[in-house]
């Protein structure tokens, strides 16, 4: 945990009127890449302690777990929380049978209770979550998502057909998005700034990479739990 670059109000709590407040914002990188490079450490975490059958473990790795959550909340990330829900909910319906589906509700009541009240007792969490700063009492969801997307889109579309193939590079994508927005942003979508990055040749390359990745966790994990 360590203190927020509150010079630049753009990406810290003072944009929400916090400037003396402390964050998680990472030690090497932006608090967005911590943010969700946390979701996922934790995600890896809570797979894990639900694999394991002996309690050996179990107690450490919740307890780091706990912390993790607590260190994420600190992040005030939308897209860290949006990462964690979506492997949480990811690892629930990988849950093997109906049973053990249900024997998973309660905890996950439990957690969705403690996550009403701190939002309903944390302002600015709610400013945080709903975008709304002490500059602009009206919130933007998505912080403009939508409109990078189909920027991203269209200027992929109408590019030649040589960049179609192997894309622009990453400088000249950030020179189109600030033809347009004024600012070099990305896309805000991995998926879609490969396209425009490294085009069709390096969407089939990730696709491929990612195929593989998939191929030897499943194999791990089928190795992992007939050992267990």
């Amino acid at each position: 945990i360590i203190e927020a670059p509150v010079n630049n109000e753009q990406f810290s709590l003072a944009k929400f009127g916090y400037s003396n407040m402390f964050e998680f914002v990472g030690s090497f990188g932006g608090k967005h890449n911590a943010a969700v490079t946390l979701a996922r450490a934790l995600i890896v975490l809570i797979s894990n302690i639900m694999q394991l059958n002996t309690s050996k473990y179990k107690s450490t790795l919740i307890l780091i777990s706990l912390i993790g959550c607590i260190v994420l909340y600190k992040t005030y990330v939308r897209t860290g929380y949006l990462a964690f829900f979506c492997g949480i909910t990811v690892i629930y319906f990988s849950i093997g049978n109906i049973r053990a589906k249900l024997s998973k509700v309660p905890v996950l009541l439990i957690a969705f209770i403690i996550c009403y009240f701190v939002f309903q007792s944390s302002e600015i969490l709610q400013m945080r979550m709903l975008d709304k700063s002490i500059y602009d009492d009206v919130g933007q969801l998505g912080s403009g998502r939508l409109m990078f997307y189909t920027i991203g889109l269209l200027s992929y579309m109408e590019s030649s057909l040589l960049q179609i193939l192997i894309g622009v590079g990453d400088g000249k994508a950030k020179e189109i998005m600030a033809s347009y927005v004024g600012h070099g942003y990305a896309s805000h979508s991995g998926i879609l700034d490969i396209l425009r990055i490294s085009g069709l040749i390096g969407i089939v390359i990730f696709t491929k990479l990612m195929h593989s990745i998939l191929t030897l966790i499943r194999k791990n994990s089928l190795e992992k739990s007939s050992t267990l």
